[in-house]
């Protein structure tokens, strides 16, 4: 199972506080209408893509791997 991190409001506005100097909060995130606040998709389904590769490359099985909360 391949997913990538999201966060309730909440949650996120506590993990700022907690890691105010992480380089997660560099990156581009979005509030969405779940209330979450997370990649915009594409940039999701390309690290699942890419972790997917390379799980394939190391011998997983294709049908083995599905992707958390996207299909």
């Amino acid at each position: 199972s391949l997913g990538v991190v999201r966060f309730t409001k909440d949650v996120y506005k506590q993990v700022k506080l907690n890691y105010p100097k992480s380089e997660y909060f560099y990156s581009e995130l979005i509030s969405s209408h779940d209330n979450k606040v997370k990649y915009p998709r594409p940039m999701r389904m390309w690290l699942m893509s890419k972790i997917k590769e390379l799980l394939l490359e190391k011998g997983a099985i294709n049908n083995t791997i599905y992707l958390c909360m996207e299909e």
